[in-house]
């Protein structure tokens, strides 16, 4: 009698962490990008490793920025950012898709994954990253949207970098003025890192 008591009760266990997972599983999806019109732009060898929301063009509406990593991809391989703007249907359309806008997983040091942040603010967003290991270095772009050309445009760098054995600190900015015209379907973080280093 003990054992059938058991079995009965070890089965209602079982059922009730199925449903609980069934559960969980539905709540997961609804707030998942799926239910938000975002998982019908990625395509199914693609990991959605962040996600920002915010009103990106300055409208008014709250658009998504999306850094997209292949499955296969190696850590050593630059990652894509891709922007969706809301439409007046409550819908998404994709206007940018820049696929070296992000440092690579490995590319921050002994710090791991540089992609240290992305902030949005109306009309545009930053990319932030940081890493090394003696010297450690922090690199913020800003990009600003323009209406007329429809595209975000890098407006400024921010640079630091701190050497953590003499404690001494250098710091550089750059204005749109000195960096040129820079759109964010064209920015390649690695090569922008480079080109500063020279």
């Amino acid at each position: 009698m003990l054992a059938a008591r058991t079995a009965h009760s070890a089965a209602l266990a079982i059922a009730l962490a199925a449903s609980l997972s069934a559960c969980n599983a539905a709540t997961y999806a609804e707030a998942s990008p799926t239910a938000a019109g975002v998982a019908r732009f990625i395509s199914n060898d693609t990991l959605i490793r962040m996600e920002k929301r915010g009103d990106l063009d300055g409208d008014g509406d709250q658009d998504v920025l999306l850094v997209l990593q292949k499955k296969a991809q190696a850590e050593s391989a630059p990652r894509g950012l891709m922007i969706l703007r809301a439409t007046e249907n409550g819908s998404f359309e994709n206007v940018i898709e820049s696929p070296n806008a992000i440092l690579c997983q490995s590319c921050g040091g002994t710090m791991g994954d540089p992609l240290s942040d992305i902030e949005i603010h109306a009309g545009g967003f930053v990319l932030s990253f940081e890493g090394g290991s003696r010297e450690l270095w922090s690199r913020a772009y800003t990009f600003a949207y323009s209406k007329a050309a429809g595209d975000w445009y890098l407006e400024r760098i921010d640079r630091k970098v701190l050497d953590r054995i003499d404690g001494h600190q250098k710091e550089s900015h750059a204005t749109r003025e000195q960096i040129g015209s820079v759109s964010i379907r064209d920015f390649d973080a690695a090569l922008m890192a480079q080109d500063a280093e020279t």
